[in-house]
């Protein structure tokens, strides 16, 4: 461990090799093994502690990281959906495991992804808790002579690609908040002037004033709370949208681009929060946990990029969600509130029970006649279609679907509430 550490000292040293070894070094045997990540972390911590050379290496190596590599990628890119659609990321991934990409290490997205090559890696990366990459974190970047707000300094690069990113995930809500797939579902998108255009306006001038704070003696940062307005109504819309998607119909085609739609305002939301918290004293210890939080969740998503399963599953788990909201608004008729519904249900039920027993009788009749198979489909067929039409016409309700339509209701009053406890009211 010694020995790689003091080679950070060498910039002619391949970075990439150097930060990979040293990511092997803190890899587990297995990558269940968190014990055993947290023991390896902890040592690393210990030693830079006892050894002040090596720390100024490893630190100085850090910095040239950040300063020298593009980062726009990592964050407007990782973790997100793409814009191409489904089926073609679904071919870029099988292709991607065929013949891998080319990779750039001249971006920090590739760089992560060249450094946590194994695909568990992420697993033992998230087991760390995030009070010991806070801690590796503050020894890393050392101490900070903390900033008032009216002081002035060069931006720091991180910070600027921070903005950047910023910047083109706007740009990004802007576009799929206009998508004619929204637009179809919500034609009010055009007709009134649209948050999604709104928050790209005000996200430029919060990214252009707090440039200028930074850099600017005695400048004052413009409040980020008009701007979180504009990012909780484009999240509104969203929610709107995905309601009124499951009266009219959804589609995979929706479903991936409101969960992307989803992804970027959370991405935006994340940034805007953690420059927020370099604001006070213009130091990393202050956003410490909330960086942390941001590199497990990108060290996970350049893990499982290429995993095709993942993918798969992610995005028909989202369109089984849509089809479980869309039955549920079927399923609620099937619920009675009051002694007035429930003898309400009765009748209907009634109604739809005697039509069906006509139905039932008549196909005993049809099949007594002896036609050719084909012609007993079609009456058979028939006898059904117009006997379920009728009792839809007349207002009755075929009270075997009760258990199954009701189930999606029940599922779907639960909602998609986070967390290990969910929203029981409507249950």
């Amino acid at each position: 461990m010694e020995r790689l550490l003091e080679r950070f000292g060498d910039h002619d040293e391949d970075q990439v090799a150097l930060w990979a070894s040293l990511v092997g070094k803190l890899r587990p045997a297995r990558a269940d093994q968190a014990d055993e990540a947290i023991e390896n972390l902890r040592a690393l911590q210990r030693l830079l502690s006892r050894r002040a050379d090596l720390l100024a290496n490893l630190r100085a190596a850090c910095l040239r990281l950040f300063n020298e590599r593009k980062q726009v990628t990592m964050y407007v890119s990782s973790g997100l959906l793409p814009s191409t659609g489904f089926f073609s990321e679904t071919s870029h991934r099988i292709g991607n495991r065929l013949l891998p990409e080319v990779v750039d290490t001249t971006h920090l997205k590739d760089f992560l992804s060249a450094i946590f090559h194994r695909v568990d890696d992420e697993q033992w990366v998230n087991a760390i808790p995030d009070d010991d990459w806070v801690a590796f974190l503050g020894l890393l970047v050392g101490h900070q002579s903390p900033m008032f707000e009216e002081d002035a300094n060069a931006l720091p690069q991180a910070v600027r690609e921070v903005l950047e990113a910023l910047r083109v995930l706007s740009f990004h809500v802007s576009a799929i908040g206009l998508d004619r797939e929204l637009v179809r579902i919500d034609p009010n998108l055009e007709e009134h002037e649209s948050p999604f255009l709104a928050q790209n306006a005000e996200l430029l001038s919060y990214i252009q004033h707090y440039s200028d704070w930074w850099t600017t003696p005695g400048a004052l940062i413009a409040d980020d709370k008009h701007l979180m307005v504009m990012l909780h109504q484009c999240d509104e819309i969203l929610q709107r949208v995905r309601k009124r998607a499951t009266r009219i119909g959804t589609s995979l085609t929706l479903t991936f681009k409101l969960e992307r739609l989803r992804q970027h305002l959370e991405r935006i939301n994340e940034l805007v929060a953690l420059l927020g918290e370099l604001r006070t004293r213009r130091v990393v210890e202050d956003a410490a946990p909330r960086i942390v939080r941001l590199f497990k969740t990108l060290v996970r998503a350049e893990c499982r990029k290429n995993i095709l399963s993942d993918y798969w599953g992610k995005n028909v788990e989202l369109l089984s969600l849509r089809m479980t909201e869309s039955a549920s608004k079927t399923g609620e008729k099937y619920i009675t509130n009051s002694r007035g519904e429930y003898f309400g249900m009765l009748a209907s039920a009634a109604l739809g029970g005697l039509i069906i027993a006509f139905m039932a009788a008549n196909k005993i009749v049809l099949g007594s006649q002896g036609w050719a198979p084909l012609n007993e489909l079609l009456s058979f067929c028939l006898n059904y279609g117009l006997g379920f039409a009728l009792i839809h016409m007349l207002g009755g309700t075929v009270a075997t679907k009760q258990p199954a339509m009701t189930a999606h209701a029940l599922a779907a009053s639960i909602g998609e509430a986070k967390g290990k406890g969910g929203d029981l009211q409507g249950l």
